[in-house]
């Protein structure tokens, strides 16, 4: 029951919305209790726009989840790595050809993850399936990124694993997959404030893992520009939120501080 409400919780918790329901409470209590009303409005809007600032997204980005730094073909060769493992990120459905295709997250990971491949000839494994929240006619991500692969970047996959739901089902149903293959280590491919959880993940399950780390947080200076609240800006926060619960605390700003790897 908790598994098929997860989408709906993050929906809610990991979102905007708790903010503007925020607002609205303090519209509501404003005709009751003025000045409580008015100090929620106000205290629910302020959080919204510094959350929403880029500023404030990079800090929050480089101060919670660890930072790595990029890892080169040549370095993964070095290494012996076994297999090149590419997490998904997610399916647009809906399309008006009906074709479905991947989102820019997922087309991201998977542009990098054939890069490292084509420069070190180490085999890709896909891994994803519906999600916790797709519908019925949803195919599996893995199978897409197999199709988009070979259409877009005229590349063969050798492995896919489709059934995984989430981070963890992508770690435990890959070491099943590559196990047989007698493969133990890889070099993972997510964005950077993935990497973090991800990691933990793929180690728990018993891989020897080499961070391949794609899709950076730039650092920025703080400017006017970067007071200003943007869509991008509070998308990063809230995924920065996300992966620091989903770790289970603040690992990093709370108790070593950053760390490079």
């Amino acid at each position: 029951m908790l598994s098929e409400l997860k989408p709906y919780i993050t929906a809610i918790v990991f979102s905007p919305t708790l903010l503007l329901l925020g607002i609205a409470l303090g519209l509501w209590l404003s005709s009751k209790k003025p000045k409580l009303g008015k100090s929620v409005v106000i205290f629910s809007t302020a959080l919204l726009w510094i959350f929403a600032t880029p500023a404030f997204s990079v800090w929050l980005s480089h101060n919670l989840l660890t930072q790595y730094k990029p890892t080169t073909a040549q370095e993964l060769k070095a290494q012996g790595v076994q297999a090149i493992v590419v997490l998904g990120g997610g399916v647009e459905t809906g399309q008006p050809d009906g074709i479905q295709q991947l989102q820019s997250t997922a087309l991201d990971r998977l542009r990098h993850g054939i890069e490292l491949s084509r420069k070190t000839g180490i085999p890709v494994l896909v891994t994803g399936g519906k999600g916790w929240g797709a519908g019925a006619v949803s195919e599996n991500e893995a199978e897409i990124s197999r199709r988009v692969a070979r259409e877009v970047f005229q590349f063969e996959i050798k492995w896919t694993e489709s059934e995984s739901r989430d981070t963890q089902e992508n770690a435990s149903n890959s070491k099943q997959l590559l196990t047989k293959q007698g493969i133990s280590k890889i070099a993972l491919v997510t964005h950077s404030w993935h990497m973090p959880r991800s990691l933990k993940a793929f180690q728990k399950v018993g891989f020897e893992v080499i961070p391949a780390t794609m899709g950076f947080v730039a650092d920025k200076k703080v400017e006017p520009l970067s007071l200003l609240p943007s869509s991008g800006a509070l998308n990063g926060t809230i995924v920065t939120f996300r992966e620091v619960a989903a770790l289970g605390g603040c690992p990093n700003f709370c108790v070593n501080g950053v760390k490079g790897h």
